[in-house]
Order: structure tokens, then C-alpha cells, then sequence
């Protein structure tokens, strides 16, 4: 039974059974090559208990029955969201330290509501947002990496949302890398040194196809087997179509939320590792 515990669950792979071992023991065991953070935002533990029979015995269920299983974690923050939780979790302390406070704060200056990794002094590549992690009051663990292996470890990330992603990058990222908000194309910072050519022609094949229109969301199966959802009607099975939405903004928020964005994020994210050859030497990478 997995008990509800926080609206934000993080799954780090990054070979968590050296804690139980000796060390003796860790001494003789090499270091990942390639270390993993996933986290979903808005997934409950609750879930995972609900949905168990949909999962495929490779993602959720080898992590589960496998892997090590937290269930009682919880964060104790007085305003939690994704930009604030996913600080804490990689940073390894709460908002007074490591100063993301929430998502937004209110500027007197500019009288209005701004993200709290907005940073004038770069511009966006493909975005109008511009940001950069120097609001950020402690080192990350991908900081820690980077010096603890003299900047050589390879570090990316890679989101759906601007803030978690260069929060997570910390300060030494190789690329960091997002879905703007208005345009649905892949987007960074000039804080970082390049937006590689390989995300551009992902970009202009998207600005060629007009993919948006082309998708819809509804249920992989039949509604039936899903046997914790509310009771639906057949004229009204859950059913969006993204061509119904006219304004680009909106058919990029309706995307950002359904499962399609994330079965790209992972196509990108494997596309990415092998790229960037992460894995490939003996220093451990961070994605």
C-alpha cells in the first residue's frame, strides 16, 4: 500500500541501495555512469496502487518491486509547488536556505507577478522567458557533481517546465532545456553555452508539421479497465482533441498536461543521452 503522502513524488535513480552497504564495501564498487532524477509533478502515491495493472513491467513496477520505496517522505513546506519542492529535493534543504520560495513572487518594481528564476542579464533561445539558476542560495546535487569531479561529469536537464528544469541544473549545467508556454517548441537560456543543433531540427520540424493539431488524448484502454475513474457516459468519454483549441498558449498548457508530453519528454531524453554520449567514460553523468 502506498499512503498519500505529498502531491509531488521524485524518483532518484541513483543506485540507492550503497547507503545499506559498508565501506569496505562502497570502495569496492565502481561509480555510475550515468545517474538519473525523475519528477513527476502532481503524482500522487495514491496512484501508483490504483493504476498498478496499466503499468508495464519495466517503468513503474521495476522501480517499485526492485528499487528502493520511500512511501513516508513528505516535505513540510508552507507554500508547496513545483518550483519550491523540487528545490529542496536537490538542493537537500528547505526554502529558507536554498531561496526558492515558490514558482512566483510579486516585483513592486515591474507591479506584477514574475517567475522566481527570472534573470534580465541573458535572453531565451526560442522563448521570450529569460532565466538562469542565480537565485538559487546553495549548491544542487548536479553543483556537487560538477566539482567534485572538476566540471568534468556531464550535467542536463531536461523539462516540460522552465523553473524545475534549471533548478535542477543548478548553477554548472551543460544544457537546460523546456517547452515554452507559448510556442510549445524547445527552449533554453544564453546562460548556457549552446542550443544544440539537433533540438533546433526538432523545433523546425514541429514549426513545419504543425504536429499540435494532430494529437488527441483519451484513454490508451478500454474505458472499462480503469476501474478507479468515475463512472462516464459514452457521449462523454474523456476526449480532447488539441485541433479544438485555437489559442496556441492554450494548446500548449492542455498539452503540457496530458501524457503526450510526456512520451516525448522521454524520447528526448533518450535522444539526448545518446547524443551527448552521457554514460560513456568513467565519470558519472547527471540528467
Amino acid at each position: 500500500m502506498f499512503p498519500r503522502k505529498s502531491h509531488w513524488l521524485s524518483l532518484l535513480i541513483a543506485f540507492c541501495y550503497l547507503s545499506q552497504l559498508s565501506a569496505a564495501e562502497k570502495s569496492k564498487l565502481p561509480y555510475p555512469k550515468l545517474v538519473v532524477g525523475i519528477h513527476v509533478d502532481q503524482l500522487e502515491s495514491d496512484y501508483l496502487h490504483w493504476f498498478m495493472d496499466a503499468f508495464c513491467e519495466d517503468g513503474f513496477k521495476k522501480l517499485l518491486h526492485e528499487g528502493k520505496v520511500y512511501p513516508q517522505v513528505a516535505y513540510q513546506l508552507a507554500r508547496k509547488d513545483d518550483a519550491s519542492t523540487v528545490a529542496s529535493i536537490v538542493c537537500a534543504c528547505p526554502p529558507r536556505y536554498h531561496g526558492i520560495i515558490s514558482e512566483n513572487y510579486y516585483d513592486r518594481r515591474q507591479n506584477n507577478l514574475v517567475s522566481i528564476m527570472s534573470d534580465a542579464n541573458y535572453l531565451g533561445n526560442y522563448t521570450t522567458e529569460r532565466y538562469s539558476p542565480k537565485s538559487i542560495k546553495t549548491s544542487t546535487l548536479a553543483d556537487e557533481l560538477k566539482l567534485a569531479t572538476n566540471h568534468k561529469a556531464k550535467v542536463y536537464s531536461l523539462g516540460l517546465d522552465a523553473e524545475a528544469c534549471v533548478i535542477s541544473g543548478g548553477q554548472y549545467a551543460d544544457g537546460v532545456y523546456w517547452r515554452d508556454n507559448q510556442s510549445g517548441l524547445w527552449c533554453s537560456s544564453t546562460y548556457y553555452p549552446s542550443m544544440p543543433r539537433w533540438i533546433e531540427n526538432v523545433n523546425d520540424f514541429r514549426l513545419r508539421n504543425k504536429d499540435f493539431d494532430k494529437m488527441v488524448w483519451q484513454p490508451k484502454y478500454p474505458i472499462g479497465k480503469y476501474t478507479h475513474m468515475p463512472h462516464q457516459k459514452p457521449s462523454l468519454i474523456f476526449h480532447y482533441s488539441l485541433a479544438n483549441i485555437p489559442l496556441m498558449a492554450d494548446k500548449v498548457n492542455q498539452y503540457k498536461r496530458s501524457p503526450m508530453a510526456n512520451e516525448e519528454l522521454c524520447r528526448m531524453a533518450i535522444e539526448l543521452i545518446g547524443i551527448e554520449r552521457m554514460g560513456q567514460d568513467d565519470v558519472p553523468d547527471l540528467l
